[in-house]
């Protein structure tokens, strides 16, 4: 088990300028720009002390936290469905692997088959408070009469 952070260093300032000046480049990327280990800054960029700094420097640039485990595992799950899609279309899918996509995507949208003891569906949007008020405060400005 990894040890738990207690502190950021330099080091980790320069992880986090870093991961928020290029949001759309890896973390691989950045571990050999800066001359780590991949495990290591994997370690580093998912601990909870990292994370907490990354977001909240992101929020007060009024950035999204493109660098988090959820966002990484929203990619992972994009670049699987390209490639199921790739496989779907060349036609090279077998007639199980058509089946069983079929019968995951259609489970995940909410039409796969339902037990009565199954549970209802959540979806669950977490958005930034800020984020919130400026929607509102954009609102305002489009619902207000125009002054001439």
């Amino acid at each position: 088990m990894a040890p738990v952070m207690k502190s950021l260093s330099h080091r980790h300032d320069y992880i986090l300028d870093w991961l928020i000046c290029n949001p759309h480049r890896s973390q691989r990327e950045c571990a050999r720009e800066l001359g780590y280990t991949e495990a290591w800054l994997s370690q580093i960029i998912n601990s909870d002390l990292f994370q907490a700094e990354y977001k909240k420097k992101c929020r007060e640039r009024g950035l999204v936290a493109v660098h988090s485990i959820a966002n990484q595992m929203t990619s992972a799950a994009s670049l699987a469905l390209e490639r199921s899609i790739e496989i779907l279309s060349n036609g090279t899918a077998s007639e199980r692997f058509i089946g069983d996509t079929r019968d995951s995507l259609l489970d995940r949208l909410g039409f796969g088959k339902t037990q009565d003891d199954e549970p209802d569906r959540h979806l669950h949007i977490h958005v930034d408070a800020a984020e919130v008020e400026r929607a509102r405060e954009r609102c305002q400005v489009v619902e207000s009469p125009q002054k001439s």
